[in-house]
């Protein structure tokens, strides 16, 4: 918004809260939360999640007085962007944090990069490319490398380790 100049966002969440135990607060899909206080602030953004199961997200935002806000559907995260992709729909952040998978990453991403506004940011979380249980930074960060693609890495502690969140501006 500082850069942009833009009033409102529109966020893209593919990937959303699961599990609500206080334990998983910091590394378990709070995003979900924090992107919807930071929307609320700025009337007129929006929020929309997909993810197989969406529900615990649904409730939590409800609970916090975010609902109106924030719209969910529940499906695969490739055959949902195809559709918000069809129907126009456009966002300011797609924020990737879905399966594991490296090949399924692979795919969102590339339905992102049709769905971002410009400008806009990319992102997404768990892009380790080291981390033998987070396989989506080992596809999608040599891509961008080798595409010449303009990133960033930062890094995020959960309570189990650490984690690298992917930072693309599109201008």
């Amino acid at each position: 918004m500082q850069r942009t100049g833009k009033e409102t966002l529109r966020v893209l969440e593919v990937g959303v809260l699961r599990n609500l135990d206080t334990e998983h607060e910091r590394g378990d899909g709070h995003s979900t939360l924090a992107f919807a206080h930071l929307l609320a602030q700025h009337p007129g953004s929006s929020y929309v999640g997909i993810d197989l199961e969406p529900h615990e997200a649904r409730r939590a935002v409800d609970a916090e007085g975010l609902g109106e806000i924030c719209d969910f559907y529940a499906g695969d995260s490739v055959l949902t962007m195809t559709e918000l992709k069809m129907d126009g729909e456009r966002f300011d952040v797609v924020y990737l944090d879905a399966d594991n998978d490296g090949a399924a990453t692979m795919r969102e991403y590339l339905l992102a990069l049709d769905l971002v506004e410009h400008p806009g940011l990319i992102m997404g979380d768990d892009m380790n490319t080291d981390h033998r249980e987070v396989r989506k930074g080992r596809v999608l960060i040599p891509f961008l490398r080798e595409d010449g693609a303009d990133f960033r890495l930062r890094q995020r502690n959960t309570p189990w380790d650490t984690r690298d969140i992917l930072i693309q501006e599109i201008s």
